[in-house]
């Protein structure tokens, strides 16, 4: 635990691993709610 703290630590201020985060969450985001949309159209819950 002690070593993933310190590698946190290490990377933590270093803007091109928060860009690389930030980009993935958004393509991961993208995908949940492609697949939130599918499951619902299959179960018929459209609220709109």
């Amino acid at each position: 635990m002690l070593l993933q703290r310190a590698r946190r630590a290490a990377l933590e201020g270093d803007a091109r691993i928060r860009d690389i985060l930030r980009e993935h969450t958004r393509r991961a985001n993208t995908v949940a709610n492609e697949t939130l949309a599918l499951a619902k159209a299959a179960m018929q819950l459209d609220f709109s």
